[in-house]
């Protein structure tokens, strides 16, 4: 290596030592002197902060991912999210859990959850003006100390049903456009109640609903941004023992628009699913004459793959991530291990920068060997999408399909 790139390395690191070292001997002074003069309800209100300081350095520094939920009015977005969250908020045999940075959203998802179990009415939906934004910490338990290690935080983004399809002449669209650009995967909500009311060949107004208004102004919005896309058939419990998810998929194949954006997807080499997902399960609800949905309240939801879309949204972000993260650590544990000596030699505090080092890459260590977990626990429950339903693979183009 150029000894002048060695020379400013090693300077580099001096000047990092002495801030440090300068900075604790301050720190503990200054603590030192704040604890002889405080009273008990600052040293509370200082360890509160110390410790909301801590919570801010973990977000600030673990990977993150922003998923854009899109659907229409009535799709059931928000029954879905307090579903999955429902289904994952615990460990279980997929190795990962998620968990709401905020308490007060996951006893608003909870509830959610509850009143669908237990109430006549549907819980509303997003409104138009709102842009609903949840933040999920995905978490591994390490096997040992129990301890729960955060592996990346996911930003899941409910966009309102009637900002795809209704007009308004306000400008409100500014800070969607701006989550657009931070998209890293989209998933567009189907309802299931209109591709029963389409498949049967009802041409009623659920049938033109779909076809004229929500899969256009999905795909619209989809087509901005090359990243993972799936789509979630809602409503699985009201079509599943009636069209198996080949008849619809083969049926979706004969919308000119959707097959093609499909096939341009796959051609770039793009991740595609179509996903069956009920948000409450088999018999828990009856189509009611006027398209609503009749709760059948002595039963218990028993949400159906909800899990599913979240997993297949993030899994090849995912992987490509750990890969990269794995390749930059190996690179800079070997330039340490080159430069180790020199540093050592040129500073007699270097024991010190030698255990911080340590302390950093077994920290950087911790988080990837966690985000390799979710992602093993990712890779499995897709896994098991593909063998349930070998068809919701749309990057599986087939031929016939191709020239329809």
């Amino acid at each position: 290596m150029d000894p002048t790139i060695i020379v400013a390395i090693i300077g580099a690191v001096s000047a990092v030592i002495v801030a440090y070292i300068s900075k604790s001997g301050n720190g503990e002074k200054d603590q030192a002197k704040a604890t002889g003069g405080s009273t008990k309800s600052e040293l509370k209100e200082k360890t509160k902060q110390s410790n909301t300081d801590r919570k801010l350095l973990i977000s600030d520094t673990i990977r993150k991912y922003k998923v854009i939920v899109l659907g229409a009015s009535g799709s059931g977005k928000t029954v879905f999210l307090a579903s999955m969250f429902r289904e994952l908020s615990i460990l279980g045999s997929h190795g990962f859990f998620l968990k709401l940075k905020s308490e007060r959203e996951r006893k608003i998802l909870n509830r959610i959850y509850i009143d669908v179990a237990t109430r006549e009415n549907w819980p509303s939906g997003t409104t138009y003006s709102e842009i609903s934004e949840w933040d999920f910490l995905c978490c591994v338990q390490n096997e040992t100390t129990l301890n729960i290690e955060p592996a990346c935080q996911v930003t899941y983004v409910d966009y309102a049903g009637g900002r795809l399809t209704e007009h308004n002449d306000e400008d409100d669209d500014i800070e969607f456009l701006e989550l657009l650009d931070q998209s890293d995967a989209f998933l567009g909500l189907i309802d299931g109640s209109k591709v029963l009311a389409w498949m049967n060949n009802e041409n009623d107004w659920a049938t033109v609903s779909l076809l004229r208004d929500d899969l256009p102004s999905i795909l619209q919005i989809m087509q901005q941004r090359n990243v993972p896309v799936h789509f979630l058939l809602s409503k699985w419990d009201l079509l599943e023992d009636k069209y198996s998810l080949r008849e619809i998929r083969e049926k979706m194949m004969k919308i000119p628009k959707l097959r093609n954006f499909i096939k341009s997807r796959v051609r770039a080499g793009a991740s595609i699913s179509l996903i069956p997902v009920s948000s409450v399960g088999k018999e828990f609800v009856c189509p009611k004459p006027d398209g609503g949905m009749q709760k059948s309240l002595k039963l218990s939801p028993q949400p159906f793959q909800v899990e599913m879309p979240v997993a297949c949204a993030l899994v090849d972000e995912l992987r490509f991530k750990v890969v990269s993260s794995v390749q930059k650590h190996k690179k800079r544990k070997n330039l340490f291990s080159k430069l180790r000596f020199r540093i050592i030699s040129a500073f007699q505090k270097g024991k010190s920068l030698l255990r911080l080092s340590v302390n950093i890459s077994s920290k950087k260590n911790d988080e990837t060997m966690a985000l390799q977990r979710v992602l093993t626990g990712m890779s499995i429950i897709q896994d098991k999408l593909r063998y349930n339903f070998p068809k919701s693979d749309l990057s599986d183009f087939s031929n016939e399909e191709s020239n329809l």
